[in-house]
């Protein structure tokens, strides 16, 4: 599984230039307002299995365990740059360094509308990152200009990474070096890049246990 993984990565990166032309975001202070994007406590929801209509309307409820606010509402938020920020806490992979840590990222990111299958723009002040889950290096400035993808509406040139991977609802181009809307406990195993998972700085791969979304107000 490992093996496959290392494979899937080397084509990815063998068809993708991570290269950051960082635009400034919204200025971020103490005061900054967010709206929840994403929220997922546990796996009670499998999220990659989610239709394109599912995820277009979004689904779950702010109060509860898991949550999506879905595309339309999504680009309307950020139809103009703004910041989005990640937010992590655990690993689930086996043998973490890191089974209690806290990981965060704030991007620079803008979404397209459904003519362009919700393209996503993301980059990142690899000069003066904000956050420990990455400095700008193998993560979803990898994914910059990307459609989403999802189980009914595959844009990812390798279907396999939705399928079988259980990477989407996502923005997939020959999978991703990130999918926070993958499946909680992948059939594949955890700790290899399957499923919900995030690689922290390019190094190594985590499976949080919570994750959230947030796009600057």
């Amino acid at each position: 599984k490992t093996e496959m993984f290392l494979s899937r990565l080397t084509l990815f990166l063998g068809v993708i230039t991570c290269v950051s032309s960082f635009i400034l975001p919204p200025s971020i202070n103490a005061d900054q307002q967010w709206t929840l994007v994403q929220k997922r406590e546990d796996g009670s929801e499998a999220y990659w299995n989610r239709t394109w209509n599912e995820y277009k309307q979004g689904f779950g409820t702010v109060e509860g365990s898991f949550y999506w606010i879905g595309l339309e509402k999504l680009h309307i938020a950020a139809s103009e740059l703004k910041s989005l920020k990640i937010e992590m806490w655990g690993d689930r992979a086996p043998g973490s360094k890191n089974p209690d840590e806290y990981f965060w990222a704030i991007y620079t990111f803008s979404l397209d509308d459904e003519r362009t299958n919700y393209v996503a723009h993301f980059d990142y002040d690899w000069q003066n990152p904000q956050g420990n889950a990455t400095t700008g290096w193998y993560d979803m400035t990898c994914n910059d200009g990307v459609p989403f993808s999802t189980i009914d509406r595959i844009n990812d040139p390798s279907p396999l990474c939705v399928t079988d991977y259980h990477l989407g609802g996502w923005w997939l181009r020959h999978c991703a070096l990130a999918s926070l809307n993958g499946e909680y406990t992948p059939s594949l195993g955890l700790g290899n890049g399957y499923g919900l998972f995030w690689i922290v700085d390019g190094l190594y791969v985590i499976n949080p246990t919570k994750t959230k979304m947030w796009i600057s107000s």
